[in-house]
């Protein structure tokens, strides 16, 4: 019988649920209020209902002849637990449940005068023979009988107005869908009834209470720490609610690096949306991969610790992105002058630097080696020398500026450099994804494995690959065509006396296009690189190959 009742309570639960986000996501926001607005005062009727039924005419009957029989505690019983006081609470309970009001209107006084001193002043007044019998309580059961035909008129009624707006609901979401896809019709819903937000107050409230719970049982702040953070990780909305919040926390750190860097917030909406929906995603993903929500709670500290780690080598990926820029710009306009803004670039550089290799010390020291220590361990690599390489670069720019003679050839070196982070960052991708993939195929197979290894193969591996060729294509053919031009003579040159139109120096060596226009070798090639028209007349700089 037990079971039957479980059954169809989570039954019930289920279709309400199931309403709940049907309201919610294909209607007004209105119908989810007042749906709610409805459920809470069924839940009314429900106490009420219990309540009378809790409290039966023979229980009644008896309380008044004990307090007949001992008038010295008669009016502290009358006054306390009178049960012409508790019917007069439910009627009024049950008055405010289904007459439609402002509850923003309702005032302290007028809420202390309702729910307290009226049925104080009703059980004063009750007459011997109303106490004695069941008049008050088949009243209220009456009473309590008629607000639930209310309520189910309430409920018709408002199922009939939502039956009038299906269709239109329905044609305005395939519109959304044909126009923009479903991926825009998920994320227009999502942020219209800010589930985003609800999520992450509910897994605050529910890590506090725990918190506040356990602090006051051991008395000890690690204890409860951990403790609350355990047992926030027992269902799939925790875990989406907890990944919200690491996104959230991961976008106010970049915020605080954008400011320390730029000196203001100069980040667009978009990619702040990009980076905590990357956050919050790998850090839900992994965290169904690695099951945190099905293990015991012993292991499950030491589980959210590792996932929390992997997230944190990506955050670091994503904090060079932002400093890597910054970083160059800071170099390439380097005037001889070292500022703040160099300062703080540079030690944001070397924070990032630093971190992973500290991450790997302290992975390498707690957990045996395996497929995700792995995975952390090589995006942690890449980390380091993507930073090494973006400081080796400012050292040049810098020096290129402290030097007695330019460095000719500071455009190949930076572009060797940064080949040389790209064919490692690729090379461990490809080490990555066959690992990981072989880890997967011998150990316990799943969707999520699936899922993460396909978008690493796709994002890191093919695209990486894909944009390194194209790079080094471009820089081969330009590298080729302008080899074709032939150099001016230094009867040309003194003919000219002019400068190069690029870079506005002395033309001391020049090629000539075939427009008849003199530029520097390098300038022509690094123009190249962007365009192939002449930066005089338009004209193509090369015939096509």
């Amino acid at each position: 019988m037990m079971n039957q009742t479980l059954y169809l309570l989570h039954c019930i639960a289920a279709v309400m649920c199931g309403l709940v986000g049907t309201i919610g996501l294909v209607t007004n926001l209105s119908y989810l209020q007042k749906f709610f607005i409805w459920l809470i005062e069924e839940v009314v009727l429900l106490i009420a209902f219990a309540a009378i039924v809790a409290y039966s005419p023979s229980g009644a009957n008896k309380d008044f002849l004990w307090s007949s029989s001992n008038p010295d505690v008669s009016s502290h019983l009358d006054a306390t637990y009178g049960y012409s006081f508790l019917y007069t609470q439910v009627f009024v309970a049950v008055s405010v449940a289904i007459v439609p009001r402002k509850w923003a209107a309702v005032s302290a006084k007028q809420t202390v005068g309702i729910f307290i001193i009226f049925p104080v002043i009703i059980q004063l007044l009750s007459l011997p023979f109303v106490k004695a019998s069941s008049i008050l309580r088949d009243v209220c059961l009456g009473y309590i009988v008629f607000a639930t035909v209310i309520q189910g008129y309430k409920a018709c009624l408002g199922i009939l107005q939502l039956l009038q707006e299906v269709p239109g609901l329905i044609k305005n979401t395939f519109r959304i869908v044909i126009t923009f896809g479903w991926l825009d019709l998920f994320v227009y819903h999502w942020r219209r009834v800010n589930l985003g937000q609800v999520l992450m107050i509910t897994w605050l409230m529910k890590c506090l209470a725990l918190f506040n719970l356990l602090l006051i049982g051991t008395r000890s702040f690690p204890v409860a720490f951990s403790g609350s953070l355990v047992y926030c990780f027992d269902s799939l909305l925790d875990l989406a609610g907890a990944s919200l919040i690491v996104g959230f926390v991961a976008n106010l750190i970049l915020d605080f690096t954008s400011m320390l860097i730029k000196g203001n917030i100069e980040r667009p909406v978009e990619d702040r949306h990009q980076e905590q929906w990357n956050n919050s995603v790998s850090f839900f993903l992994l965290s169904v991969q690695v099951g945190i929500a099905s293990v015991p709670t012993q292991q499950r500290l030491m589980l959210i610790g590792l996932v929390l780690f992997v997230t944190l080598s990506l955050f670091l990926q994503s904090a060079y992105e932002l400093a890597e820029p910054a970083l160059m710009s800071l170099g390439a306009t380097y005037s001889g002058v070292f500022t703040s803004k160099h300062l703080r670039a540079i030690g944001v550089c070397v924070l990032i630097l630093v971190l992973p290799g500290y991450m790997i010390v302290v992975l390498c020291q707690m957990f045996t080696f395996d497929a995700w220590l792995f995975v952390i361990i090589s995006s942690n690599l890449v980390t380091i020398v993507q930073v090494m390489g973006s400081l080796i670069i400012y050292g040049l720019f810098v020096s290129n500026v402290h030097s007695e003679s330019q460095m000719k050839d500071l455009d190949d070196y930076v572009y060797y450099i940064n080949a040389g982070s790209k064919v490692f960052e690729f090379l461990v991708a490809v080490v990555v994804l066959g690992y990981t993939a072989w880890a997967t195929l011998t150990g316990e197979w799943n969707y999520i494995g699936a899922l993460v290894i396909s978008m690493h193969a796709y994002f890191n591996v093919y695209k990486r690959a894909q944009e390194g060729w194209n790079n080094f294509l471009l820089r081969r053919n330009a590298v080729k065509r302008l080899n074709s031009l032939q150099w001016a003579t230094d009867e040309q040159l003194e003919h000219l006396n002019d400068v190069c139109c690029i870079c506005y120096e002395a033309l001391d060596r020049a090629k000539v296009t075939k427009c008849n226009h003199f530029f520097h070798s390098l300038c022509l090639r690094k123009w190249l690189y962007v365009q192939d028209k002449c930066p005089m007349c338009h004209a193509d700089i090369l015939p096509q190959d």
